[in-house]
Parts: C-alpha cells; sequence; structure tokens
C-alpha cells in the first residue's frame, strides 16, 4: 500500500524493518514483495524520516548482498510524486501499474531514466479479500497489486528451474542457471526480454517466454520454457556451461 504521510512511517517503520531481517536471515527467502512505499517528509519530521529511510535502506542492501530479489511498488500519486521509497533504490526493481491492455495506469510515476521500469498489469484484479470486509475477492488497483504480480512471474521463474533433470539439461548447467538467475541483473534482463516497450515502460508479457497453452503434458511446457531460459541467458553470460 502506497503510504501518504511519514506519521504512518513512523509506526510501521520498525515492522517493516524486521520482517525484511526475518524474510533474509530465518526464512532465508529468495524474493521479498514490497506493496508499500513512502513519499518525501515534511519539514516537520524530515530528520526522523530520513533516519527511518536509511534503516529500511541498510536492511534491504545487506538482503539483496545474498541474492533475494526485492521489488517494489512504484507508488499511485501519478506524476504528482516521483518513484516511492524503497521502490526507487538501486537494489529494488520497480514495477508499475498497468490496465488490461497494456498501457500505463494514470496513478503511475514517470518513468526514470537510466533503470528499468517495468509495468505489469494493476488495474481490477481480482484478488482475495477477508469475507468481514465484503470477500472472499475484490477488485483491487494500483502498483502495490502490480509488484505481487511481478513478483509472482519471478517466482514461477525460479520455480521452472528448481527441478533437477540431468537428461534433459546437464546438472551443471542448470545449476549455474539456477544462480544466476538469483541475482537482480539476470533476472531483470529476463524480465525485459518477456516485455514490449510501450510509453517509456517495459509491459512484463510472460506468456513470451512461458507458454503453457497448446501443450498436451505440462513437463513439456515447461522443458521448452527452460530451453528458452536457458539460450538467454547463456547469451548473456559466458560463465554458463
Amino acid at each position: 500500500k502506497y503510504v501518504p504521510s511519514s506519521v504512518m512511517l513512523k509506526n510501521i517503520t520498525d515492522f517493516e524493518i524486521q520482517a525484511i531481517e526475518y524474510a533474509h536471515r530465518k526464512w532465508k527467502v529468495d524474493i521479498v514483495s514490497m506493496a508499500f512505499g513512502f513519499k518525501k517528509s515534511d519539514k516537520h519530521d524530515r530528520e526522523k524520516h530520513r533516519q527511518s529511510m536509511e534503516r529500511i535502506e541498510e536492511v534491504i542492501k545487506a538482503a539483496a548482498a545474498d541474492n533475494i530479489l526485492f521489488f517494489g511498488a512504484a507508488c499511485n500519486s501519478g506524476i504528482l510524486n516521483g518513484t516511492a521509497f524503497p521502490a526507487r533504490l538501486s537494489q529494488v526493481i520497480c514495477i508499475h501499474s498497468a490496465n488490461h491492455g497494456g498501457r500505463t495506469s494514470n496513478h503511475s510515476p514517470p518513468a526514470r531514466d537510466n533503470t528499468y521500469n517495468f509495468s505489469v498489469l494493476g488495474e481490477d484484479v481480482r484478488s482475495a479479500w477477508p469475507v468481514s470486509l465484503g470477500g472472499p475477492t475484490e477488485l483491487m488497483t494500483g502498483t502495490s497489486t502490480a509488484v505481487m504480480i511481478a513478483a509472482a512471474v519471478s517466482a514461477v521463474i525460479l520455480y521452472l528451474v528448481r527441478f533437477e533433470d540431468k537428461d534433459f539439461i546437464p546438472r551443471k548447467t542448470l545449476s549455474a542457471i539456477r544462480e544466476r538467475l538469483k541475482t537482480q541483473d539476470a533476472m531483470c534482463k529476463l524480465l525485459k526480454e518477456m516485455s514490449v516497450p510501450t510509453e517509456g515502460y517495459d509491459f512484463l508479457k510472460p506468456w513470451e517466454l512461458i507458454d503453457m497453452e497448446g501443450y498436451d503434458e505440462p513437463e513439456n511446457a515447461r522443458q521448452d520454457a527452460l530451453t528458452n531460459i536457458a539460450r538467454f541467458l547463456k547469451k548473456h553470460y559466458y560463465t554458463i556451461p
């Protein structure tokens, strides 16, 4: 969720830090999806805001150094505010929202120079919702929705390369692919490969690389997807055997 004020920041910073550290140290996760963002502080809370940002940035950098992939929601203020923190950090893959036709949502901030500007479906997404609040589903819109879809796409990619299949791809090659895809550089390159440029953004179309239609056996679809991934990575990383 895009957090609109430093008042909320003051209350949740410790929880965010604890959650990231726990995911890093205890769960040893591969991916962290951050469906929240903070705008610039007002002049009364500027120092406290800066300290909070530094603490969050510190734990993100520590986890990213261990090849944990971070995805962050860009923000929902359109051109009124720039990309929110922590999505604007270099260690975070920033995700914008798009509609069902791939056009960037009005609430997404402007694309930034010299970095990746990924977008994915983030409008009217039917999502799980508490029954007590009118669920079990609800249509959700925003970069916080889009970032979860982008993280899920990356999780599917990591899932595809998890299985050993020595008769299909040599174990040494598969192991090298698996480790490379845990890096932000490789994952971003692969996401861009399965994207189409639009209005300064790269709209994710995972079916360009991972297509499950037209296959009688799911395993055949997985092997073809893995072949595409391996071919792409070998082209960019010569250390993969």
